[in-house]
């Protein structure tokens, strides 16, 4: 059993939090958003603002529970955050040393906890737009966004904001 860790833990999704769900992997281009969306939102649209809404709570650190670390790694997925937001993160949920891709296949909710009893911490919480499938003890932690409106959603920004005041 890891000793328990204090340090607050943010577990940051990309699609559906930091710009809308689904972007698609495009050969040429690498990832791009789905054609619905790419007149009025842009990847990584919300991701100044949840620099800012992080500023005054340095202590956080941010765990990536991305698809995209699976899909591109650990550096390219961390690459086009925010200097200050690309500083704060100290790891995924997915390891290749550790886990193979049928990680994948495991709904979101279990990476993440299981991904918390590893590190034994006591005070994370969760953003992410996929609500399916979380245990119990880890449902309380979700920060739910809206698969469009990400982190801008009110739900989720005074979410967020209410978690971090915490």
């Amino acid at each position: 059993m890891p000793k328990e860790n204090l340090t607050p833990h943010l577990y940051l999704d990309y699609d559906g939090v930091l710009h809308p769900d689904p972007v698609f992997h495009n050969p040429g281009k690498g990832p791009v958003l789905a054609e619905q969306y790419v007149s009025h939102h842009r990847l990584f649209e919300n991701a100044e603002l949840l620099t800012l809404m992080l500023e005054p709570y340095p202590e956080v650190q941010v765990v990536l529970s991305t698809s995209w670390v699976l899909a591109y790694g650990l550096a390219a997925a961390r690459a086009p955050l925010p200097e200050a937001l690309r500083n704060r993160v100290i790891g995924a949920t997915f390891d290749p040393d550790r886990d193979d891709h049928a990680f994948g296949s495991v709904a979101r909710g279990y990476q993440i906890a299981a991904d918390v009893k590893r590190r034994g911490l006591r005070c994370w919480a969760a953003l992410d737009d996929n609500t399916r499938d979380w245990p119990a003890r880890a449902r309380r932690k979700l920060i739910a966004t809206d698969p469009v409106m990400g982190l801008r959603g009110e739900p989720a920004f005074k979410g967020l904001q209410n978690w971090l005041r915490q």
